[in-house]
Parts: C-alpha cells; sequence; structure tokens
C-alpha cells in the first residue's frame, strides 16, 4: 500500500496486479503468486462510487486521517460487518486523550462486570446441577422403596436400603394402597 505515486510512468489504476511473466513470451509463469500494489493516491472515487468491498477498503485507507465520527456515521456501507473493526479504530484515532482514558476506564469496568457475570452464572450452573443431582436421587430412592413395597418388603428393611426415613415409606405405602 503505498500513500504516494511512484516517479516511474505508473497506471492511473489505484489498484495494480503484477504477476510474473516470462522474458520475451509474456507467458505467465505462476498463478499462485502476484504482487498488488494499492496507490491510495490514485483512488479518486467518492463514496457514493464505491461499489465493491476492495474500493471501500481502499477508500477508508486512503481517508482514515480526514475521516471524523460524524463522516463516519454518514457512510452507510460501514454498516457491513467486515468494516466494524476499522470504525472502531477509526473512531478510537479521532477521540482527544481525555476521552481515550474514559474509553479505556469504561471498558475496564466493562471487562470486570463481564467477569462477575460469568463467576455468578458459574456458581448458579453448579448450584442448579446439585440440586437437579439431588432431586434425581430422591425420585429414584423412592422409584427403588415403591418397587420394594411391591415386593412385599418391610418398612424398616426398605428404609434400611434406601436410606429414607420410615415415615416417608409409610406415606409412600399409604398413596399407592389409595390408588
Amino acid at each position: 500500500v503505498l500513500n504516494f505515486v511512484p516517479k516511474a510512468k505508473w497506471s492511473k489504476n489505484y489498484y495494480n496486479v503484477f504477476t510474473y511473466r516470462r522474458d520475451g513470451t509474456y507467458e505467465e509463469l505462476t498463478d499462485v503468486t502476484a504482487q498488488i500494489i494499492i496507490v491510495l493516491p490514485q483512488m479518486k472515487l467518492s463514496s457514493d462510487e464505491l461499489r465493491s468491498k476492495r474500493s471501500k477498503w481502499c477508500y477508508l485507507l486512503r481517508n482514515a486521517v480526514k475521516i471524523n465520527k460524524e463522516k463516519l456515521s454518514k457512510l452507510k456501507w460501514t454498516d457491513e460487518d467486515i468494516f466494524e473493526k476499522m470504525k472502531n479504530i477509526l473512531y478510537v484515532a479521532g477521540l482527544t486523550n481525555k476521552e481515550r482514558a474514559m474509553l479505556d476506564e469504561a471498558k475496564k469496568i466493562e471487562m470486570d462486570y463481564k467477569a462477575i457475570r460469568y463467576e455468578d452464572t458459574r456458581k448458579a450452573e453448579e448450584r442448579g446441577i446439585r440440586k437437579g443431582r439431588k432431586e434425581g436421587r430422591e425420585k429414584g430412592l423412592v422409584a427403588t422403596a415403591k418397587k420394594m413395597l411391591k415386593d412385599g418388603l418391610n418398612i424398616k428393611t426398605i428404609s434400611q436400603y434406601v436410606d429414607l426415613p420410615q415415615s416417608q415409606i409409610r406415606e409412600l405405602k399409604a398413596s399407592m394402597e389409595k390408588s
């Protein structure tokens, strides 16, 4: 990327692709290697004339120093995702030292907030997993106790094997007898 026009005879194009060709026959030697030279002063298109991503990038590079927040927001095509990082760079470059310090502080606060939110979420997930395991274990014990009651085992024996209080097993037996 050149920010000047070379002294040698030069094309009026801002985007130039140079390939390797054999001397004399001009046979192209490879389709893999090429030099692309962008001559920014040759980029004369206005923001309304830009059609390709390449021309938009070259426009931004050529005018980066001149583009301020206001002008940048008027370029509708910069809403494309591919230009988001460039917009942010140009935005920050146009800030005063005081504004930049405030932005850095805001980013620090945001990162702290995200870290706290992440930790809170992680702890909540752990609590949920523990609670779910406990409920699942209890449901499994109740189901086992019901099977044992159906097989005619006594309440004391069932209580010893499934580790449920005898009162709960009595309640299970009563509800099974009702239904």
